[in-house]
């Protein structure tokens, strides 16, 4: 760990106090000249530090960049080794968790972004990423499954992340099947699974796991204004977002798929809903009875053909629509 990461280790775990320039040389063996240069050099990456020429140096609280020693510091203590892999911006971390998968990265390990340029969500659409007001990350998990199966990280993943909002926001969040988080209405996250395969074996060997969640975002493209909006924390530093998801995550893979299904159902809009589907290219009605053991959507038609969904885009349609 280099002295200026060093530095904002201390900083965050002492961010509601100062820090003097004397005990962070002496902590970390180097001259307070040193201490004083590190410091100017994380002003420059945007870190947000008071010095005070009495008491030292703080991390302001609203100060919000993304930084390994922040994201460690609420990672649970099984978790505190794994990789992280922080940018400035990039294409798509769910891209370079893809790379990153292919030259060997670790289970587990983190990969976020300020911003991104080429966010992508489901069937193929841009996902808006400004930077520094979302978090935008991705998580490589081993699973050695078959697809079916992996496909219930999408499951996993949607109630981890509905858990780590109502820790903050007073709001209940919902989940739009198979993978939009809404509060109120309105999309404040999409979340993006993708998967690495072994064709001999026919198994999912990783599963590269892709969260966006507006944090703070205020301004939205015409496109999109209506129907996204932000949960509009400010006081909880992003770094914080990105290790609970995590945690949380990690902690759900390992609980009954029964158990993560009674909270999924519990947090889903989609229960007795009318929807419209696509399958197999024809757009299709029906009324949703259930979401069963393996995620997937049940689907009653006028006709009366039940259906089970493992995937696809669906429309909830306005009431009065469909009879059932």
């Amino acid at each position: 760990m280099s002295l200026k990461e060093s530095i904002l280790k201390v900083l965050e775990e002492n961010r509601d106090q100062f820090v003097s320039g004397q005990e962070l040389a002496e902590r970390l063996n180097v001259s307070r000249a040193a201490v004083w240069k590190a410091v100017k050099k994380l002003r420059q990456e945007g870190h947000e530090i008071i010095a005070s020429p009495n008491n030292g140096y703080r991390l302001e609280y609203l100060s919000d960049i993304l930084s390994e020693p922040g994201i460690r510091l609420y990672l649970s203590p099984e978790n505190k080794d794994l990789p992280i892999f922080i940018f400035d911006e990039v294409e798509s971390t769910n891209s370079l968790a893809k790379k990153l998968a292919a030259e060997g990265a670790q289970n587990g390990s983190i990969i976020v972004a300020e911003g991104q340029s080429k966010g992508r969500g489901r069937m193929g659409r841009s996902c808006y990423s400004p930077s520094g007001t979302g978090l935008y990350m991705s998580m490589i998990l081993s699973v050695h499954e078959d697809m079916n199966s992996a496909l219930f990280t999408t499951i996993y993943a949607g109630v981890a992340v509905c858990r780590v909002i109502n820790r903050f926001v007073d709001k209940e969040a919902k989940i739009k099947w198979v993978n939009d988080i809404l509060i109120d209405g309105k999309k404040v996250c999409g979340i993006l699974t993708e998967s690495i395969s072994d064709f001999e074996s026919g198994m999912v060997e990783t599963v590269i796991l892709g969260i966006g969640l507006n944090i703070k975002t205020e301004n939205f493209p015409d496109e999109i204004r209506e129907i996204a909006d932000s949960i509009s924390v400010y006081h909880i530093p992003r770094n914080r977002f990105v290790a609970e998801i995590a945690n949380e995550v990690l902690c759900l893979k390992h609980q009954s798929r029964k158990t993560v299904i009674e909270e999924y159902k519990r947090r889903s809009i989609m229960l007795g809903k009318e929807i419209e589907y696509s399958d197999k290219g024809r757009r299709r009605s029906g009324k949703v009875l259930d979401i069963n053991d393996n995620g997937h959507l049940i689907v009653k038609e006028e006709s009366g053909r039940v259906t089970a969904l493992m995937y696809g885009e669906v429309v909830v349609k306005k009431a009065g629509l469909y009879k059932s």
